[in-house]
């Protein structure tokens, strides 16, 4: 394996160390450099690489004579694409999805409607290009294919509002839904009219470049997405709350 593989490989280990452990079951291998490489079995210089790499994320802190420390939740670039797609690997439950889909009631409905007000034509293009693949792929039953388009349909409205800054956050929020979306559909959620429709309405109030329109109906299909998820989870921990009335056990989508 090349040494950027192993450096990779090292830096994965350690954070989803990070995220799975307790603290005081990580205290004892975290004392220092030395200790912490002898128990992983690698030279403290790929070690010392690997830490500037989750230092730089925010994770730890390597302080001289106290050893090395995992620095609080609440100091780690959780929009980092990495992080998000490790806390991903770790378990997505109902806090996580909650998280996003917060984020994403902030950002989405306002760029469906900037979208509707400055999207070019070729843009519109581009994502009623999408919504028609997603149609397509529903129809055939085609999961990787509905998932690829979905996401491609959010991005395209992100660039349609044409802040960058949004665009390159919404890149890695739809990486971790990605992800998230094929956890949903190992626990047997399946796509859906339901999705398609909102989907179809958040298209076409931007074509018909009706910004209320396009901000209301994009409120309404990250709701869906947001119900989508707990549906899963709760699903798969018997022992959460169950589903609220009238909520659909078997949706899925962006």
């Amino acid at each position: 394996m090349s040494r950027t593989g192993l450096h990779d490989q090292l830096v994965r280990n350690l954070a989803l160390r990070i995220l799975r452990g307790k603290p005081k079951e990580l205290a004892p291998i975290l004392t220092t450099e030395t200790v912490l490489a002898r128990h992983l079995k690698v030279s403290r210089n790929a070690l010392r690489e690997a830490l500037k790499v989750l230092a730089a994320k925010g994770m730890v802190e390597v302080r001289t004579r106290t050893g090395i420390h995992i620095r609080s939740k609440s100091e780690w670039n959780l929009l980092d694409l990495d992080l998000l797609l490790w806390q991903c690997e770790v378990g997505v439950d109902e806090k996580f999805a909650r998280n996003l889909c917060q984020i994403r009631q902030l950002l989405e409905p306002w760029a469906a409607e900037t979208a509707a007000l400055q999207a070019t034509d070729q843009e519109i293009e581009s994502l009623c290009h999408a919504y028609d693949k997603m149609v397509q792929s529903e129809g055939l039953g085609e999961d990787k294919a509905y998932d690829d388009a979905d996401i491609e349909f959010h991005r395209a409205i992100g660039r349609a509002s044409h802040n960058d800054f949004l665009v390159r956050i919404n890149d890695n929020i739809f990486a971790a839904m990605g992800f998230i979306s094929g956890v949903l559909k190992q626990r047997g959620q399946q796509m859906t009219s339901a999705a398609i429709t909102q989907h179809g309405a958040v298209a076409e109030a931007i074509r018909k470049r009706n910004p209320e329109e396009a901000r209301a109906a994009m409120v309404e299909l990250v709701k869906y997405a947001e119900q989508s998820a707990y549906a899963a989870i709760r699903r798969e921990l018997p022992e959460r709350s169950a589903l609220k009335p009238g909520q659909d056990s078997n949706a899925s989508g962006f």
